[in-house]
């Protein structure tokens, strides 16, 4: 997807690295921790059966990485950089299954399209999460 240098170490170059840059442990340490919880992540939202609760959960995730939450009732204005084919790929569905459930949950009133990626969630969005 972009350009990128790639260089091969010898396992005990790799270690003295370790063991003599504190720096290169914390980051290295930081990026697996990182991609340890990206991945848990990605099996919970596996883990739903149906399409409209993995969505869902992804449009959480989003909501809660902008620091937006539903403590006081009111909705949330969200933009989502995704298109459905995106969406699809995070869930594990297909693009027509993400389409109908974001249909689904615009009739029940849970979603509203303000523009296109930005979707006002509304209170009935956070009932039976």
């Amino acid at each position: 997807m972009e350009n990128s240098t790639v260089v091969m170490i010898s396992k005990d170059i790799f270690w003295e690295l370790l063991y003599s840059d504190k720096s290169f442990l914390t980051s290295l340490v930081k990026e697996m921790c990182s991609r340890i919880r990206e991945s848990t992540e990605l099996v919970e939202r596996l883990t739903y059966n149906k399409a409209h609760q993995r969505v869902k959960l992804l449009f959480m995730k989003y909501a809660l990485s902008q620091n937006k939450s539903n403590d006081n009732g009111t909705p949330i204005l969200l933009k989502i950089p995704l298109t459905h084919q995106d969406i699809a790929d995070m869930t594990g569905l297909t693009r027509e299954t993400v389409s109908a459930a974001l249909i689904d949950m615009k009739n029940n009133g849970e979603i509203s399209s303000v523009k296109s990626k930005i979707y006002k969630l509304n209170p009935p969005f956070f009932e039976n999460l």
